[in-house]
């Protein structure tokens, strides 16, 4: 969703009478009155005396119920066809002003619902700094909730919760997947020289991205360094949406760790990816299949930033089995 979208519904809403408190990033955003990072939808929370005059509105402007396992009366997503999110939270007021969330006791305190904000020149009611970070706790923190949190603390002068503190020290690891992680089907059970040798005999097969499989125990090792706290990334040498799907279905196929999958957008070369991403290790094969060195990522970033990254080159189809289970 984009500022204007955001700026938009919340005018529209508002000349229905409906009072809106925005929530999550937007929230923080409107926090900080400026947009930090994209936003796939606006979460916003409403009474639940809104709710009939809200649907109506919506689905006047062609938005439609988006069905998740967690759909619920108090909790649901309305989405349209140019791809805009609206994930809504209803409450219900009690007489100490509190607003009741469903059935289990959850609440938005009086307190959270103070915040005020801004998107663009707009003025917004949303939850409160110190309540959006509360909210931001109990679950397994990522990237964006680091950089949220953070970003609200240091404007608002709170402290950081416990769960937060040295997330930023997390290693972050990139992979190279084809040729490194993943490989064609015909590879499996024979010798990495003979890998290299099929992609000149199996041209169509080396192009059935969709059909890709790990190289021998990749899921394996990285699962070991998940679990001593490295973050995993992933860099694929596809470009269209199609392809770049292909890959991230056999990466949720084969269980692979959970991790941004990261493509060159047009005019970007590998080592803009990397650059952009700056893991602190990048892992990657040798290409010997396609012309080595030239078409590989580290031999072509920026020097002063080639020191802040460590490369691990191994060799093409021959996998990430041997390099150490122990991060240190």
């Amino acid at each position: 969703m984009k500022f204007e979208d955001v700026i938009e519904l919340y005018k529209a809403l508002e000349s229905l009478g409906i009072t809106i408190w925005l929530d999550g990033g937007w929230a923080v955003d409107a926090l900080l009155g400026e947009q930090t990072r994209p936003h796939e939808d606006v979460d916003i929370v409403i009474q639940e005396k809104d709710v009939s005059v809200l649907r109506k509105y919506l689905e006047s402007q062609n938005y439609h119920d988006i069905i998740r396992d967690d759909t619920s009366s108090w909790n649901f997503v309305l989405g349209d066809k140019e791809g805009h999110l609206i994930d809504i939270h209803v409450i219900r007021f009690e007489k100490e002003g509190n607003g009741l969330y469903g059935p289990k006791g959850e609440m938005y305190p009086a307190g959270s619902l103070v915040g005020v904000g801004k998107i663009g020149d707009l003025p917004v009611k949303c939850i409160s700094a110190d309540h959006l970070v509360k909210f931001h706790t109990g679950y397994k923190v990522d990237e964006k909730d680091y950089k949220d949190v953070v970003a609200l603390c240091e404007r608002f002068n709170l402290e950081l919760p416990r769960e937060y503190i040295g997330f930023d020290k997390k290693m972050k690891i990139m992979v190279f997947t084809e040729g490194t992680l993943l490989m064609h089907p015909s590879g499996k059970g024979v010798s990495r020289e003979e890998r290299v040798k099929q992609t000149k005999t199996k041209l169509l097969e080396m192009r059935r991205f969709k059909n890709y499989i790990p190289v021998d125990n990749a899921v394996k090792k990285l699962k070991i360094w998940v679990r001593q706290g490295a973050e995993i990334c992933y860099l694929t040498s596809r470009r269209s949406k199609k392809e770049v799907s292909f890959i991230q279905q056999i990466l949720d196929k084969y269980n692979f760790p959970k991790g941004e999958l990261y493509f060159r957008n047009k005019d970007e070369e590998y080592k803009d990816v990397a650059e952009r991403v700056m893991p602190d290790i990048l892992i990657e094969d040798d290409c010997e299949s396609i012309g080595g060195e030239v078409e590989m990522t580290y031999p072509h970033i920026k020097l002063d930033l080639k020191q802040k990254i460590k490369s691990i080159v191994v060799k093409e189809f021959g996998g990430i089995d041997n390099l150490p289970d122990n991060l240190n």
